[in-house]
């Protein structure tokens, strides 16, 4: 075999996974790809890891596997700048504006939990905020290629009409001036049915996201209405009408220790109701916010309903796992870029019905967070709050700076560091982030490359220590 001799660099953004059968995985964060290796090829580059420099001569096909999955890089250092630069580009430019449009605040749920409560103003989005927004958009300069809008509230199906109205009349400005548009909404799901979601679809509403708090029992003790009835059945009714049209509908799972146990049921009453294996559903595991983050209006005993990180990481793996087992999709599948959201894009923003802008849509029940308004957004970007959302980036942040999963997780949610709320900085990570190997071994097996056996569980596990490297100043 001819051996070839490259002075090249191990990345930092690298993950090793040893497996049985004498094998093993390199997994690079930035590329998102994985590679099997065998025994000699995986104990080659675990020799280079301390000194990330490849002096000896390599295989050419397996320099070639290597670089195809970004693994090795003429410089380590180089790669990261690179990265922090591009992320910073992107992240500055209007090519793609998100904006969230809180419809009202009002909302006919009394959940003890919720932010958005029954004694919030009811006003509403009017068609005079709507035009401020479609003159944002059609100001900027170039004009953006994509909008992507959520509807937003309280409950904004409160305001069904008006949101069909708003979102045709985004979707036609955008259609005339070559701009791509989509729009998301973030609802309860009481009011929605399968015309509703017909009409809403045709207005360019192309997602529902409908929040469970777990099975009917679960579910019932913490979202009711006004009365005080249980929304369980109603809210299953309407997805289930609402999949006859073309909308997806993603349920969002807020996970606790309430009701963390009973997830297998919530899971097995969708596939026994033929609504977790619709072609246009999808799920996903929500943990529930520490109340330090003053989002809570009601903190009497909530302490102790939260999940740590840890544990609530091994429910969302395993709840995850079990519904493929099922049939059904997830529909945030890890490892995967969880960096980009309105905070991260300068020109992407929250709105409240008296225009009233925020960087974050989690703290927009607390005026002290908004950066300005929408009828004067030039000075309003000028704002010390909008410029100490824009300017934090992962790359400058110590816990983020010396992480291999940097290259996908770009610090995750900002609010978590922007706000402060956590004296722990692990905290801040995502919990899935305590299975990593676990995730990418998953999509391994889904991309052929491995067997189920090939998982070692002494030897595969995520260690936290084994995703950190010396952090390097770029």
């Amino acid at each position: 075999m001819i051996l070839y001799s490259f002075n090249m660099e191990l990345s930092n953004l690298n993950i090793f996974i040893p497996l049985r059968s004498n094998k093993g995985l390199i997994h690079n964060t930035l590329s998102q790809k994985t590679l099997l290796l065998n025994i000699n090829q995986y104990e080659k580059l675990k020799e280079l890891k301390s000194s990330n420099k490849i002096e000896s001569e390599i295989p050419f096909d397996f320099f070639l596997k290597l670089s195809k999955i970004k693994a090795i890089t003429a410089s380590a250092k180089g790669q990261l700048k690179n990265l922090k630069n591009s992320d910073f580009e992107i992240k500055q430019n209007n090519e793609k504006v998100m904006l969230t449009i809180m419809m009202t605040e009002g909302c006919n749920f009394g959940c003890k939990y919720c932010n958005q409560g029954l004694e919030k103003s009811t006003g509403y989005v009017n068609e005079k905020l709507m035009k401020k927004i479609s003159e944002y958009i059609l100001n900027l300069d170039p004009l953006p290629k994509e909008l992507e809008i959520t509807w937003y509230g309280g409950e904004p199906l409160l305001r069904s009409k008006e949101i069909i109205k708003s979102s045709t009349f985004l979707k036609n400005i955008c259609s005339k001036n070559n701009i791509g548009y989509n729009s998301i909404m973030v609802t309860n799901g009481y009011f929605l049915n399968g015309q509703l979601s017909k009409d809403l679809y045709e207005a360019g509403v192309l997602i529902s996201q409908i929040s469970i708090d777990g099975d009917k029992i679960s579910h019932d003790a913490s979202r009711y209405v006004v009365e005080g009835k249980g929304t369980y059945e109603k809210i299953m009714n309407n997805i289930k009408s609402s999949l006859t049209s073309r909308m997806n509908i993603v349920i969002r799972v807020n996970t606790d220790k309430r009701n963390h146990k009973n997830l297998k049921n919530l899971i097995e009453d969708l596939h026994k109701k033929t609504i977790l294996n619709s072609k246009n559903f999808s799920i996903y595991f929500a943990h529930v916010y520490d109340p330090k983050l003053n989002m809570l209006e009601n903190q009497e005993n909530v302490d102790s309903t939260l999940l740590s990180h840890h544990e609530f990481a091994k429910i969302q793996f395993d709840m995850g796992n079990y519904v493929r087992e099922l049939g059904g999709s997830i529909a945030i599948e890890l490892p995967s870029n969880q960096g980009e959201c309105i905070a991260s894009r300068k020109q992407s923003f929250a709105i409240r019905p008296d225009g009233s802008l925020f960087k974050c849509y989690i703290p927009i029940a607390n005026p002290d967070e908004s950066f300005g308004r929408i009828e004067n957004i030039k000075d309003s970007m000028e704002s010390a709050t909008f410029k100490k959302w824009n300017s934090w980036s992962a790359f400058d942040h110590p816990n983020c700076s010396g992480c291999k999963l940097l290259g996908s997780c770009r610090g995750s949610c900002r609010f978590n560091y922007i706000s402060n709320s956590y004296k722990n900085e692990e905290f801040k990570c995502p919990p899935s982030k305590y299975f990593t190997n676990e995730y990418i071994f998953q999509k391994a097996i889904l991309d052929g490359l491995v067997k189920p056996h090939d998982w070692d569980n002494d030897k595969s596990k995520t260690k936290i220590d084994d995703l950190r490297f010396k952090p390097i100043t770029i």
